[in-house]
């Protein structure tokens, strides 16, 4: 179980993500409805694919 600061942080994560992907039903809304579990499966997929990308970007640059 999620400690509730935590949690508020990963929603806010999430929807900002979201929000830059064009991900519109991922608000703070339907985040705060959904379980602890899938908050922390959509926080992985973002931070991952932000990962991905900053990796992507280094070695497009060298």
């Amino acid at each position: 179980m999620f400690e509730p600061k935590l949690r508020r942080e990963y929603e806010f994560y999430i929807s900002q993500q979201a929000k830059s992907y064009g991900y519109r039903t991922l608000v703070s809304y339907n985040l705060q409805q959904a379980s602890d579990l899938t908050v922390a499966n959509l926080y992985s997929y973002f931070n991952i694919r932000n990962k991905s990308e900053d990796v992507a970007e280094e070695v497009t640059f060298n």
